[in-house]
């Protein structure tokens, strides 16, 4: 095996990683609440040392490729715009999701883009119902329709129902399900304050300049170590050339 080529390799699988996670990133920049992601970065033999009960890295020892370990969001709060949708809401600190009743499961979101069905129950763009700080389906009767910052609904100047904002119990975290939509690895639980911000939207924390920026990076670090490996291929054809004078 050429270690140089192997190392290279695996490099550019950890580029290819970054560059499809950018790509979403960027895809998604227009996504109200969406969160972006990055990488993590480790070199391959110091994580099998410290996996194997090994110790760091010793001065002088050769590293073996870098490799993408670990996938994390950024829960940075996007801009918060104001909307002329009343049912619109934006929760207004990093923490917290919105409650969304998937089937027979609980999903959470950024996204409070919300809008009333034909049976005047609170949903999200899909059709799902929002969930109360209780976590129950909010249905919303008849009349004038009201929503204070905090979550409050009011119709007709009555307090009908309050939107929860969840946060994670201990030893949970929220997976990415796709659609804008998060998992509680182990529960959630509601804000004793929801902090929302009534007629407004939160839009993506993706930076399309960065990213961009990020894309072109790794396009270039993808070119060096394809001409990286033509090298190592030249030098190991010379020398099996020069075993054989």
């Amino acid at each position: 095996m050429n270690r140089g080529i192997y190392s290279t390799t695996l490099g550019m699988s950890a580029l290819q990683r970054g560059l499809d996670v950018t790509a979403n990133n960027l895809a998604n920049a227009s996504t109200n609440g969406f969160k972006r992601d990055g990488l993590i970065f480790q070199d391959t033999l110091k994580r099998e040392m410290y996996a194997n009960g090994g110790f760091g890295q010793s001065v002088g020892v050769i590293g073996a490729g870098a490799q993408a370990v670990e996938e994390f969001t950024v829960r940075d709060l996007g801009t918060i715009s104001t909307t002329n949708n009343p049912l619109d809401m934006a929760i207004t600190v990093p923490q917290g999701m919105f409650a969304i009743k998937a089937g027979n499961e609980i999903h959470y979101t950024r996204d409070g883009a919300f809008a009333l069905d034909s049976e005047r129950q609170l949903v999200n763009k899909a059709g799902m119902p929002v969930l109360d700080k209780n976590g129950d389906e909010i249905t919303i009767p008849a009349g004038t329709v009201q929503v204070e910052n905090g979550g409050r609904i009011l119709v007709n100047g009555a307090q009908v129902a309050e939107v929860g904002v969840f946060e994670l119990n201990a030893n949970s975290k929220f997976e990415k399900l796709g659609e804008n939509l998060y998992r509680a690895t182990n529960g959630a639980k509601p804000l004793d304050e929801s902090l929302i911000a009534a007629s407004s939207i939160e839009s993506s924390n993706v930076n399309t300049v960065e990213s961009m920026l990020d894309m072109i990076k790794i396009g270039r670090l993808f070119e060096l170590s394809q001409k990286n490996i033509q090298s190592q291929d030249e030098l190991l054809q010379r020398l099996i050339s020069s075993l054989n004078e």
